[in-house]
């Protein structure tokens, strides 16, 4: 049996889990992707359906037998923009998409919150003024929410700030498609931990959108650091995370010659770890917020991870919210 044409899905909240099973699996020879939700998974399977799942039955939002009865239901059509799609200027777009569709009054941008104050309502106050709300959602990382919580709730604050977070960096390289001899099929490439490399994953850019180098050139970016490797990051050395990025690609594509230009970025704390403990971990900070009425968390540090997971849990807290609202109208 040819292994490298089976496709396995691993569905775990567990990131450890679904990612060390994968690796092993992918070992073994299989093509195996890791998804940490029911709901992540499901838009996995829409554009490749498996040939197997390995799936974690007990998991928020969604748990293992809502997926199972969602992925039977679904009607498989070959999406034309093939496996990923994205957005030509960027995610961002997607932000700005959103704040156009809004009144102009309706939101205010780059102010930074400075305090929150609690008194029956909620206070929210920033260098050009403040705001008094009944209701309050803090989409923000864990670590920043407990940083605003920490005036009026200690146990609050204590609780979001034991989420860890990873910081990763992404270096892109340009080269001329002739330098590169790996045919670079597919989009990239996980590092399995066992291989022990400075390197985590690789992703050919130019495989996975057009458009993004000109005719007759390939554009790639390579990731270091995260919870795998967190102290890599941990020195101010930019031209050495460049170097070892380069060297390790040089190695597993076979490219010649230097790159026609690279950029290193640092994206400090900005991946939550979802570690063994997770969700009590939420659970505790659930249950603080009950004593808090129209306090609300939202984001990828407490219930979600990826843009679907994050879309998902965001309508999810709207409609509590606004159930909340209603209900202390009426009263």
């Amino acid at each position: 049996m040819d292994t490298k044409r089976i496709h396995i899905l691993v569905v775990d909240d567990l990131p450890d889990m679904a990612e060390s099973t994968a690796e092993l699996l992918a070992l073994w020879g299989y093509d195996a992707t890791a998804c940490t939700s029911g709901i992540a998974a499901l838009a996995c399977a829409r554009v490749r359906r498996p040939a197997a799942v390995l799936l974690d039955l007990v998991m928020p939002r969604m748990d293992g037998f809502e997926f199972a009865r969602a992925f039977r239901a679904l009607k498989m059509t070959r999406s034309a923009q093939g496996a990923f799609v994205s957005l030509p200027g960027g995610t961002g777009e997607l932000v700005d998409a959103l704040a156009a569709a809004l009144a102009p009054t309706t939101v205010t941008t780059l102010a930074r919150v400075t305090e929150i104050r609690r008194a029956g309502d909620y206070s929210i106050e920033w260098a050009g003024g403040s705001v008094r709300s009944r209701a309050l959602v803090l989409c923000v990382p864990a670590y920043a929410a407990a940083g605003l919580l920490r005036a009026f709730d200690t146990g609050l604050a204590g609780a979001c700030d034991s989420i860890p977070y990873a910081s990763t960096a992404t270096v892109a390289f340009g080269y001329r498609a002739d330098q590169v001899r790996h045919p670079m099929r597919g989009t990239g490439f996980v590092v399995p931990r066992t291989e022990r490399r400075a390197l985590l994953a690789g992703t050919w850019v130019t495989s996975k959108w057009p458009g993004r180098a000109p005719e007759g050139h390939v554009l790639m970016r390579a990731f270091l650091g995260g919870g795998r490797d967190p102290h890599r990051l941990e020195r101010n050395d930019d031209a050495a995370l460049v170097l070892t990025a380069e060297q390790e690609l040089v190695e597993l594509l076979e490219i010649s010659g230097p790159p026609l230009f690279s950029r290193l970025t640092r994206w400090a704390r900005q991946s939550p770890q979802f570690a063994v403990g997770h969700q009590a971990r939420v659970t505790a900070i659930e249950q603080r917020l009950k004593a808090l009425p129209g306090l609300f968390l939202a984001g990828s540090g407490f219930r979600a991870i990826g843009i679907p997971d994050c879309i998902a849990d965001g309508r999810a807290t709207a409609a509590t919210v606004a159930g909340f609202l209603k209900r202390s109208t009426a009263a």
